[in-house]
């Protein structure tokens, strides 16, 4: 393998390199998703939490305590 031969090929994948564009749209696209499985996943601990405050507050009325 040449000198020039290994330049031209280091060059060549250079170019299939993401620029700094497509990585910034790529790392906002991953941002995006992570907020949204936070946003699901804090809304179901939300849910849960209510369920359980509605469970203890039915039974506390049930066996007569405030």
């Amino acid at each position: 393998m040449t000198l020039e031969r290994l330049a031209e090929m280091v060059a060549h994948r250079f170019e299939q390199t993401a620029g700094k564009e497509e990585l910034v749209t790529f790392e906002k696209g991953v941002t995006d998703r992570f907020n949204r499985i936070e946003n699901i996943l804090a809304g179901g601990l939300s849910n849960r939490v209510e369920h359980l405050e509605d469970s203890v507050r039915m039974l506390k009325t049930k066996i007569g305590i405030r």
